[in-house]
């Protein structure tokens, strides 16, 4: 459970209708209700807090990792302390993405005049080339 989602993992059918009825069963005790059209009851892939999860694999949302890889480059400090708070979010799936990142918290600090260096172009760029491999976080093991 989530905040307002439930998350159910069965390995067959026939164990995750068992599973559902429970929940169900639990819902009803506590007197609480599920919204129909929200209701996702079978799915083989999920969307949860930026993770795209499967049976085999965990993945980054393709969509947040497009974004990055769309970013114009940063023309004042807001725009790069925005990019460095996707990155974050996202940094479990780029390996080595502090090597890149920390040179850019630099030009995110608003205590000088806005300065865009090659450096910062260089970790920029390999930043969004990162975002574009989409890693997978981790293989999923079924035993």
């Amino acid at each position: 459970v989530y905040l307002d989602d439930i998350f159910i993992f069965s390995n067959t059918i026939e164990d995750h209708e068992e599973h559902l009825e429970k929940v169900f069963m639990t819902l009803r005790e506590a007197q609480l209700f599920l919204s129909p059209s929200k209701a996702d009851l079978y799915s083989e892939c999920m969307d949860c807090l930026c993770h795209i999860i499967d049976d085999k694999s965990i993945h980054a949302d393709m969509d947040k990792m497009r974004v990055v890889c769309e970013w114009h480059t940063p023309r004042r400090y807001k725009d790069v302390q925005q990019f460095l708070g996707l990155v974050q979010y996202l940094a479990q799936f780029m390996p080595d993405i502090s090597a890149y990142s920390t040179p850019l918290l630099a030009a995110a600090r608003n205590n000088r005049k806005f300065l865009w260096t090659p450096l910062y172009e260089k970790c920029f760029q390999q930043i969004k080339l990162l975002a574009y491999r989409l890693p997978i976080l981790k293989l999923i093991n079924p035993e």
